[in-house]
């Protein structure tokens, strides 16, 4: 498990597949082995293999955080955002500090068009971790509900904080 976890790391994905399998074969049950060749497949866009594997995995082990959070992944891949929400919440569960994730909630609110949620998420993940790629994500949803003078300023503290902004925005907001 351990070679093809830092196959998986290192983006040689086959190589981490193959391990896997390897230890899956000794051990049909690894819920680890289950969880990581499901990353494995998520990274290559094998997203039905991917959801095989971490819905074995959490079917194996309910409480399985790892597996939800690399599930909730996958939901947002292929567009099942309310799916992917849930998941994200069950891991949330057990690390409700974890700003990216909470960031992924908003994200994938804002892709239902449910922009005033998607700012009340953006900001939870804000106020734990004040990165500027947040600030962009919450830019967009400002933008999407007309207050763009809400939008430019959280797209000026992301560009500012290093985020490069697409070239439409920035022009928009004279970035």
């Amino acid at each position: 498990l351990g070679r093809g976890n830092l196959y998986l790391l290192s983006g040689n994905f086959a190589a981490a597949i193959s391990d896997f399998n390897i230890s899956l074969k000794i051990k049909p049950d690894f819920v680890d082995a289950l969880n990581s060749r499901g990353s494995s497949y998520n990274a290559q866009q094998k997203y039905d293999s991917a959801l095989y594997d971490l819905n074995k995995a959490i079917s194996i082990k309910p409480g399985y955080k790892m597996a939800y959070k690399n599930r909730a992944l996958v939901f947002m891949k292929i567009k099942k955002y309310k799916e992917s929400i849930n998941d994200f919440n069950k891991y949330l569960e057990s690390e409700p500090e974890d700003a990216d994730i909470i960031n992924n909630v908003g994200v994938c609110y804002q892709s239902l068009n449910k922009f005033d949620e998607s700012i009340k998420i953006f900001d939870k993940a804000i106020s734990i971790n004040p990165k500027p790629a947040f600030y962009l994500s919450r830019s967009f949803s400002w933008y999407l509900l007309g207050k763009k003078e809400e939008a430019r300023k959280d797209a000026a503290l992301a560009k500012q904080g290093g985020v490069v902004i697409p070239e439409a925005y920035a022009k928009y907001f004279g970035l």
